[in-house]
């Protein structure tokens, strides 16, 4: 899903957030009403001709529900010492709705519905939510001006024209202007990001051989689940305004932790030390994404941030796979046991811990710049203008 971020920061670059809200939360109206078709086709016996209608659907509300985060992000210079929080919400408002499945399943069972009439009358509220997003968000040129009165200086005007090439190739010199922070925030998450993927992707499996029996394998699953929307909700938007407060500084110190506890929790054949290392790993899920964001908006001029955290996340989903994939393959190949599952788990605890730290040490040395940088080009523009 995180891949669908480097498509949408074009989007976002070229029409702003206003449009990036409206249209997503469309594509998700469109997405419902096809896994609607598909399930409707189902109970009808025409799961033949519709069963198609449920990927489509599914993956366009994936997009879709992406596409509409990112009018969070026109808010970022409206709350300018409110920043982290802002866009914590995006990152809480996806992870509350690991619960919706629960509210859909009680409305059924409470009304006597089937999921298609279900799924029908979540489209409209959706549809409902489009208009307010359109109503309520600040618009491209709103968001410029007051991105320009908090940062102090002249910005460049949004790209007229969507040139998907020159966009990510602008976006890549964006990106070399600091070689070594990115190459250093790029390593250590890509690293990082391994051990909490891992964890996420296995639980249902490393349950079952941790604790002895298939259902307490599907009881961590749904554990993991439930701390998704939990601490998505409650903990997230609240470690934003810490963030807000302690600057990235401290934020990289937090992940760091959050990593260690998770280190020295993932093994533990207890309830509890799995209830702490589902927490905290759920809430450095949350947090990378936040770090990643508010990272940027010291790192990129809002005429390219969208393009380049969107080329950014890409770069760094594409490193992590291959560990990934390593971890993986070490399942595989060990014998079957709880230690198939521990020894690569507790492997991308180490690594990721300690390459957290190391970058906690060279973030304090190398903090970002106080104003995003501009390219030549947008220099140039903006001496034109005068």
């Amino acid at each position: 899903s995180v891949m669908f971020l480097a498509p949408i920061g074009i989007i976002y670059d070229r029409w702003g957030g206003r449009v990036c809200g409206t249209v997503g939360a469309a594509i998700v109206v469109a997405g419902l009403l096809m896994v609607c078709g598909s399930v409707w086709g189902a109970t009808r016996g025409l799961d033949a001709s519709t069963s198609s209608l449920f990927m489509i659907g599914v993956l366009a509300c994936d997009f879709g529900s992406y596409l509409s985060s990112m009018a969070f992000m026109s808010l970022v210079w409206h709350f300018p010492g409110r920043q982290a929080f802002v866009i914590s919400l995006s990152n809480a408002s996806y992870q509350v709705a690991s619960f919706l499945p629960l509210g859909l399943q009680a409305i059924m069972k409470a009304f006597d519905v089937v999921l298609s009439d279900v799924l029908l009358g979540f489209s409209s509220i959706v549809f409902l939510s489009a208009l307010a997003i359109w109503r309520l968000t600040p618009d491209q040129k709103a968001f410029y001006a007051q991105a320009k009165e908090v940062l102090g200086m002249p910005l460049p005007k949004p790209p007229k024209k969507l040139e998907l090439c020159k966009m990510v190739k602008k976006s890549w010199e964006i990106l070399t202007l600091y070689k070594a922070d990115h190459t250093a925030s790029l390593l250590t998450l890509s690293i990082a990001f391994c051990f909490p993927g891992f964890y996420a992707s296995l639980t249902a499996a490393y349950g079952k051989e941790l604790f002895g029996t298939e259902e307490d394998g599907n009881r961590l699953a749904d554990l993991y689940a439930a701390t998704t929307g939990i601490v998505g909700g409650a903990l997230a938007p609240f470690s934003g305004t810490l963030a807000d407060i302690f600057g990235l500084k401290a934020f990289v110190g937090v992940l760091t932790f959050l990593q260690f506890v998770g280190l020295c929790t993932a093994g533990v054949p207890s309830w509890a030390a799995q209830m702490a290392c589902a927490t905290v790993l759920v809430l450095f899920n949350s947090l990378f994404m936040l770090f990643v964001a508010r990272y940027f908006l010291q790192y990129a001029p809002p005429n390219r941030f969208g393009t380049v955290q969107g080329l950014y996340f890409l770069i760094c989903m594409l490193f992590s796979m291959f560990p990934s994939a390593g971890g993986l393959s070490a399942v595989a190949m060990l014998p079957d046991g709880v230690n198939a599952y521990r020894i690569p788990m507790l492997s991308f605890g180490v690594i990721g811990t300690l390459a957290l730290f190391a970058y906690c040490l060279y973030f304090s040395r190398n903090p970002p710049p106080e104003v995003p940088p501009l390219l030549a080009d947008d220099e140039k523009q903006l001496a034109n203008n005068f």
